[in-house]
């Protein structure tokens, strides 16, 4: 369970957030679901107990007439396994991706700060960091949510980082 639990509810959340939405579908949480099992070389049974399990878990709930969907029990859950989701954008600084994650909409604060907490704890490189979410919004149109989601983000780094020169430019800070 513990960091593969995590991981796996990691997952759901930047689904959500990459759909703008706080519920998915069943068979959508299926797909994530094989999606984990496969990163994580499940064998079959396990993916399989993973399916079953997962709108048993205690941290989602199912809802909806119908069609049933599943969602975070609580926002605070959301927002936190979110920041987790960024966090590891942020670490592999991938520009391409990390794009994708900062243009989606304004970035809820406390997912900003469960971020920066999980590159802290996971000793991400900082300066790799700070330069790719700088490349993030200089290519950037001026009217798009990264500029700011990346000077949001900057501002959260510099406060924990001893970096002795940051040269930032074409950024918005909230």
């Amino acid at each position: 369970r513990g960091v593969n639990d995590r991981s796996l509810l990691t997952q759901i959340a930047r689904e959500m957030w990459v759909n703008q939405t706080d519920l998915l579908r069943a068979d959508y949480i299926e797909l994530v679901s094989d999606m984990f099992s496969t990163e994580y070389n499940k064998p079959a049974i396990i993916a399989n107990q993973i399916h079953g399990r997962l709108h048993q878990h205690s941290l989602l709930t199912t809802r909806g007439a119908g069609a049933k969907k599943i969602g975070f029990d609580h926002e605070d859950f959301r927002l936190f396994f979110l920041g987790q989701a960024l966090g590891t954008e942020l670490i592999a600084a991938d520009i391409r991706t990390l794009k994708t994650f900062l243009s989606v909409a304004v970035i809820p604060e406390r997912t900003a700060d469960a971020a920066i907490s999980y590159v802290t704890r996971n000793q991400g490189d900082y300066s790799r960091i700070l330069d790719a979410l700088v490349d993030c919004a200089n290519v950037a149109l001026d009217t798009s949510y990264e500029k700011e989601n990346a000077g949001g983000l900057i501002v959260r780094l510099l406060e924990k980082s001893s970096l002795d020169y940051v040269e930032i430019d074409k950024v918005h800070f909230p």
